[in-house]
C-alpha cells in the first residue's frame, strides 16, 4: 500500500521539479496558478500518508481485538469445562473455587453464578446460594431458570414464602406469560386465603393462555378456599414470619375448620367450624376488621340463627369488604330474616356481579325472589346454584386441585357458559380443543 502511495508521490515531485528547471523562462513565470498544482500535490500527499497510518492502526487493532476475542472464549471455555468437571466429581469446594475465579475474570458472565449457586447449596450455604441468585441479570439467557431455583429455596428450604412471592413476581416481570411463576402465586394466594390477588393472578394467566389446570378448580371454591395441609404449612411459615397478619388469620381459620382427627369437612353440618375457635379470637382482638375471620365467625353465627350477631359482627368489616361477595350475601341473609325481600334480591345480585360463582348467593337469591313471586327467575337461580355446589362437591373430591379430568372439565365449561363467565368459558374450551 506504501509503495503505490510512492508512485503517486513521485508524479507529484516531478510535476514539481519540471517547474523548478523552467524557472527563467518567462512563459512560465507570468502564470501566477502554478503554484496551486505544487501546493495541492502536497496537501495529498500528506493526506495519503496519514490515511495510510490510520488504516494500518485499523488493521492491527481489529487484529489485536480477534486475538483477544479468541483468547477470551478460550479462556471461557476452560473456566467452563473446569467447573463442569468439578460437579462430575461432586467436589464442591473446587467448583466454587473455580466458579468465583470465572466470575472475578468475567463479572459479565451470569453462567459463573448459577455454578456458584450450585456449589453453596451442594455446601449448605442455601442464604449465599439465595444471594448469590438473586445476582443474574434479567436479560440474562438463563435467567427464568436461576430464578426459579432460587424461588424454590427460598419456599421449600428456607420456608421463606414471601420472599418466593417477590422471585416469583420478578420472574412475572421478565416473562408475563412463563407459566411456573405463575402456577406458584396462585397457589401461594390460595392457601394463605389471599382470594383477591389470587384471582388476579388466575386472570391474568387465563388472559395469557399460560394458566395451570388447577386455576379452573380455585376459581370455582374462590369463597371456600380449603387446605388438608394448611394448617401445618402456615404454622411452619410463621417461624420466619412471627408477626405476618395474613399467616396468623390463615392459621386461625385452618385451625377452626380442622377437627380433632386434623380432618378437613367440606360439606354438611360440620363445615361450620368442627375444630376450636380459640385461635380465632384470639387474633380477631388484634385484627378486628379482618374479613378472614369475621367471615368465620359470622359463618357460626348464620349456622345458629343468631341475625343480631351478624349484624354486630358485620359492622366490624373493612371497607374492602365492599369487593367481597361474602359480605354482600351476609347483608343480604341478614335482609332476608328481616323480611325486605326486594332489598336481599339486590344485596345477593351484588354478590354475584362481583363473584359469578358464588353458588350460595344464588341458592339465597332464588328464596328471596320466591317470596317476591318471581317463581321463574328463582328456578333458574336454584337450578345454577345446585349445579355450582355438585360442581364444588366434584373438586374437592378430587386428591388435588389439579386432577381435573375431562368430564369434570367439560362439566365446568359448560356452568361457565351458562353463568356467561366469558373469560372462563372460551380459555377452558380452548384448553379442551373446543373452539371453533
Amino acid at each position: 500500500m506504501v509503495s503505490v502511495r510512492a508512485g503517486g508521490d513521485d508524479r507529484i515531485t516531478h510535476m514539481t521539479v519540471q517547474k523548478d528547471d523552467t524557472a527563467g523562462d518567462s512563459t512560465t513565470q507570468s502564470r501566477p496558478d502554478d503554484a496551486v498544482p505544487l501546493e495541492m500535490g502536497r496537501v495529498v500527499r500528506r493526506t495519503a500518508i496519514i490515511g495510510g497510518i490510520a488504516l494500518l492502526a485499523i488493521l492491527v487493532g481489529f487484529a489485536s481485538l480477534w486475538a483477544y476475542d479468541r483468547w477470551a472464549e478460550k479462556k471461557q471455555e476452560a473456566f467452563r469445562t473446569s467447573c463442569e468437571a468439578a460437579v462430575a466429581a461432586q467436589d464442591w469446594d473446587e467448583l466454587l473455587q473455580t466458579a468465583t475465579a470465572w466470575r472475578d475474570w468475567d463479572p459479565d458472565n451470569d453462567d459463573s453464578l448459577m455454578f456458584i449457586a450450585q456449589a453453596l447449596v451442594d455446601l449448605e450455604r442455601l442464604d449465599e446460594a439465595v444471594e448469590t441468585l438473586g445476582r443474574v441479570e434479567d436479560d440474562y439467557k438463563g435467567a427464568l431458570e436461576a430464578l426459579a431455583f432460587r424461588a424454590e429455596i427460598q419456599y421449600s428450604a428456607l420456608n421463606r414464602p414471601f420472599d418466593a412471592e417477590g422471585t416469583w413476581r420478578r420472574m412475572v416481570k421478565i416473562a408475563p406469560n412463563a407459566n411456573l411463576p405463575r402456577q406458584r402465586l396462585i397457589y401461594f394466594y390460595a392457601m394463605t386465603l389471599q382470594r383477591n390477588a389470587m384471582e388476579q393472578q388466575i386472570r391474568e394467566a387465563v388472559m395469557l393462555e399460560c394458566e395451570p389446570p388447577e386455576a379452573y378448580s380455585y376459581i370455582l371454591l374462590k369463597n371456600v378456599l380449603n387446605f388438608s395441609d394448611g394448617l401445618a404449612k402456615t404454622t411452619r411459615w410463621l417461624l420466619n414470619y412471627p408477626d405476618d397478619e395474613t399467616l396468623q388469620v390463615a392459621q386461625a381459620v385452618y385451625a377452626a375448620r380442622q377437627d380433632s382427627e386434623g380432618k378437613i369437612a367440606t360439606f354438611g353440618f360440620r363445615t361450620v367450624m368442627p375444630g376450636s375457635l380459640d385461635l380465632v379470637e384470639r387474633r380477631l382482638k388484634q385484627y378486628p376488621s379482618n374479613l378472614e375471620l369475621l367471615a368465620v365467625k359470622i359463618d357460626q353465627a348464620i349456622f345458629e340463627g343468631d341475625a343480631r350477631e351478624v349484624t354486630e359482627l358485620l359492622a366490624q368489616a373493612n371497607p374492602s369488604a365492599e369487593n367481597d361477595s361474602r359480605f354482600w350475601r351476609i347483608r343480604g341473609w341478614l335482609m332476608l330474616d328481616r323480611g325486605r325481600y326486594e332489598e336481599a334480591v339486590e344485596a345477593f345480585e351484588a354478590a354475584i356481579d362481583i363473584n359469578v360463582f358464588d353458588w350460595q348467593a344464588r341458592w339465597l337469591l332464588a328464596d328471596a325472589l320466591r317470596k317476591l313471586n318471581r317463581t321463574e327467575e328463582a328456578d333458574r337461580a336454584s337450578a345454577l346454584a345446585l349445579t355450582g355446589k355438585e360442581l364444588q362437591q366434584r373438586i374437592f373430591e378430587k386428591p388435588s386441585a389439579r386432577d381435573l379430568d375431562e368430564e369434570l372439565a367439560a362439566d365446568i365449561l359448560q356452568y361457565a357458559r351458562d353463568l356467561e363467565a366469558t373469560l372462563f368459558a372460551e380459555s377452558l374450551a380452548r384448553r379442551l380443543n373446543l373452539t371453533p
